[in-house]
């Protein structure tokens, strides 16, 4: 079983995309699911040996050498913070008290924000600082580094973009533009539904990703997919 559950844009020749995978048909446990796109093709990224059975929940990148991913390791003991730039390098620990990551914002080597059940935490270059919210927050998108809205799916050229599933009807994206929605069925095998759990947008472009799974008979039966649009 696999599934997508975050994605990062850097440019239409650098995309990154996380998830988990299920081991099944004799094999046990899961771990890390991730992969790079260069332009031509899917590439398998492979993390530190200490987090071959981590989670993965989070990825967000202001260049190609400033990537950040997020998880949770050691039987969800602990939340993580790692940063690509060529290699991957810990940039941060947290006790997994009441939960992980649900998503980052990364607006530069040392501007990076997180937020889930984790917290709202944000690191300076130096250090992470907490910030006490009255809410969880869950997603976030900026505008500028002093103008950043918390909750919801970023907003760009192009219209502002969200997904859906419904069990009683087909999983769909909608997207706002010039003052309607509209509605974009995705293709699904027959006997099966297609879900998309994140959308990511190609800067400067209307291209579209969705990263999601596919999911037949029992809710376990999985497999990661990505769809594009434009």
């Amino acid at each position: 079983m696999s599934a997508f559950s975050d994605a990062a844009v850097v440019s239409a020749r650098d995309i990154w995309a996380v998830g988990d995978l299920s081991l099944n048909n004799g094999g046990s446990g899961t771990g890390p699911f991730v992969r790079r796109w260069n332009g031509h093709r899917w590439t398998i990224v492979r993390l530190p040996a200490t987090y071959r059975d981590a989670s993965v929940d989070a990825v967000a990148a202001s260049s190609a050498t400033n990537v950040w991913l997020f998880g949770e390791y050691d039987n969800n003991n602990y939340v993580f913070a790692l940063r690509w730039n060529g290699s991957w390098k810990q940039m941060g620990r947290w006790p997994n008290v009441t939960g992980g990551a649900d998503s980052a914002l990364v607006l530069g080597p040392n501007d990076v924000w997180l937020f889930g059940e984790v917290g709202t935490l944000h690191y300076n270059g130096r250090r992470w600082h907490s910030y006490k919210v009255s809410v969880r927050l869950l997603a976030a998108s900026a505008i500028s580094p002093s103008d950043i809205w918390a909750v919801g799916y970023p907003v760009g050229t192009g219209g502002f973009w969200l997904s859906y599933g419904d069990p009683f009807d087909a999983p769909a994206v909608v997207k706002f533009t010039a003052g309607r929605w509209r509605t974009f069925v995705l293709p699904h095998p027959r006997g099966k539904q297609t879900v998309a759990n994140v959308l990511a947008r190609v800067p400067h472009s209307r291209v579209m990703y969705a990263f999601g799974e596919v999911s037949w008979g029992v809710a376990n039966n999985t497999l990661g997919l990505i769809l594009r649009y434009g």
